[in-house]
């Protein structure tokens, strides 16, 4: 029961290296970015400190100029319309692994086939082109809709299932030469989404478990085999989780929690967030039982702050049944809990007019507001 943070990957994986929310990194406007501080330590800053030759051997470059990916020794970066397919990264991973066999390495593998894309751009698996029936072959639009924005859509979905058949065989491989060359005290494994993938879902929903429901798993030394773990953790979790098994001391002031399954006190609920200039903010705080929506209707500013004196609320029972429920004492609770995390977000009706007298021309896309 794991959640990103985002819904889409530049601010996603920013918080998985820093173990830091958005609005702390500052890491959520790729329009106007900034670098994160030179006190925020990345995972790979963290790693190479250890002495670990710290290799990105497939990835995009949105986290070269904010300072995601700052520590890594070397990093192959790919532009997205390449496809970053699993078969690649795992060769470059092998090599690199061969390569530098005598070295301690920490390797980050980032690979996209299971992302839903629109075929203007991308080319959909031959398996789904042919296989599907006709009608579910011209549900694709062929325009340039975000995948955020993409629901329901069958010839997506099956897209997705068929790269994550593509992803098993591929990973397969690579864990296969792990096993087969390291011992189980000689390396840590982490598989992970940054977000999920909206075509599952009906109705447009930033914060939907659809969307950001994602997958953590792991196996190796230091990792009690467990099996499969209902306890409710974020992407967050992945920097402290790090830090207990590669041994080094986490910042003081993450906002990632140490999971239960790893000895630490693990959190009681998970955060989930839009904060997209140009997009009203939307916010899902979830626990095991519970799921409080919160938003604004007034779009996000470049700085990444809005109006919430009058916020969008709606509460939710999770699970099968979900449902929308009307308990004023738990709502109050959860409103609390929100404003916590929004406080320095919420500008209270306060803009500064010339900045926003200039939004057409910095920002010729985003919405009026």
């Amino acid at each position: 029961d794991t959640f990103s943070i985002a819904e889409y990957t530049y601010p996603s994986l920013a918080t998985i290296d820093t173990g830091l929310y958005p609005h702390h990194s500052q890491t959520f406007n790729s329009t106007c970015m900034g670098e994160i501080a030179p006190t925020i330590l990345t995972l790979s800053e963290q790693m190479k400190r250890l002495g670990y030759y710290c290799v990105n051997v497939w990835g995009d470059s949105s986290g070269v100029y904010n300072g995601v990916t700052r520590g890594y020794d070397r990093l192959i970066s790919k532009p997205s319309g390449d496809g970053l397919h699993a078969y690649r990264g795992v060769q470059y991973a092998l090599s690199q692994m061969r390569a530098f066999a005598a070295c301690d390495q920490f390797i980050f593998l980032h690979v996209a086939d299971t992302h839903p894309s629109t075929t203007a751009k991308w080319q959909a698996p031959l398996e789904t082109q042919v296989l599907l029936d006709l009608p579910a072959r011209l549900d694709d639009t062929d325009d340039d809709t975000p995948s955020v924005d993409r629901v329901n859509s069958r010839f997506h979905q099956e897209a997705v299932i068929e790269g994550m058949r593509r992803v098993d065989r591929s990973l397969g491989e690579l864990f296969s030469y792990i096993e087969a060359n390291y011992a189980e005290d000689e390396y840590v494994v982490q598989l992970y989404s940054d977000h999920g993938a909206a075509v599952f879902g009906n109705t447009i929903d930033y914060v939907s478990e659809v969307l950001t429901g994602t997958a953590w798993m792991l196996r190796g030394a230091g990792v009690p085999q467990l099996g499969f773990v209902e306890e409710l953790t974020s992407v967050l979790d992945i920097y402290p989780t790090t830090a207990r098994l590669a041994g080094f001391a986490p910042p003081a002031d993450l906002d990632g929690s140490l999971p239960r399954a790893f000895g630490g006190a693990g959190r009681d609920h998970a955060l989930s967030y839009t904060l997209f200039p140009g997009k009203p903010f939307n916010m899902a705080i979830r626990t095991k039982t519970h799921e409080f929506y919160f938003g604004s209707d007034e779009i996000v500013d470049e700085d990444g702050s809005m109006d919430l004196r009058q916020p969008r609320q709606q509460l939710f029972l999770r699970g099968e049944k979900r449902r929308e429920i009307h308990d004023e004492a738990l709502r109050q609770e959860f409103l609390a809990l929100a404003r916590t995390y929004t406080a320095s977000l919420d500008s209270r009706g306060e803009i500064w007019p010339e900045k926003r007298a200039r939004r057409a021309a910095w920002f010729p896309d985003a919405r009026k507001g």
